[in-house]
């Protein structure tokens, strides 16, 4: 018969001992902060992702600022490309994106990550429109009948949903080394 040695469970029997010393809030802390880790990171790659309203090119535009002159009517052309951009306003959907407080349902731990731009779902998901309408804000004329969406916030949150699992585990080492030592 063969011998199959010793086995030493002390290591085994203090781990044990420090895991049960965990408090609830301990664990209850660790996983909202994970929570909220992830959620960042989401919101972070999603306002990445976001269009941002492109902007019209003038000929002069191309040219070095320095070499702008003016064109005879008193009114330089770095005062008209200055005019020109006055109005325009760029990135309000990038910045709209938030992270919600986190809410506990039953042992589940939810946060949403939301745009509050009231065209953000239209971006987002696609819309249809009009085709022939002349939309004076754009300056043209609307051609297809629907527009695809962007899925910023789709297609960010299925490649999270890959790398969480490899992300929770890089925490959960961190927090063991700190807690058990």
């Amino acid at each position: 018969m063969s011998k199959w040695g010793s086995v030493k469970f002390d290591g085994l029997l203090e781990l044990e001992k420090q895991v049960k010393k965990l408090h609830e809030s301990e664990i209850q802390r660790f996983c909202e902060q994970c929570a909220n880790d992830i959620a960042n990171e989401l919101q972070r790659r999603v306002k990445k992702n976001t269009p941002v309203g492109t902007k019209p090119l003038w000929a002069f535009e191309r040219a070095e600022m320095d070499d702008i002159v003016s064109t005879g009517d008193g009114v330089s052309k770095r005062e008209q490309l200055e005019a020109h951009w006055a109005g325009y306003i760029g990135g309000n959907l990038r910045r709209q994106w938030e992270v919600q407080p986190l809410a506990w349902e039953g042992n589940a731990c939810v946060i949403e990550v939301i745009n509050h731009a009231e065209y953000a779902s239209y971006v987002e998901k696609g819309h249809r429109q009009t085709p022939g309408r002349y939309v004076p804000a754009l300056g043209v004329t609307l051609k297809a009948p629907w527009v695809p969406g962007q899925h910023m916030l789709k297609t960010e949150g299925e490649r999270m949903r890959g790398q969480i699992q490899a992300i929770l585990d890089k925490k959960m080492q961190r927090f063991m080394k700190e807690v058990l030592g």
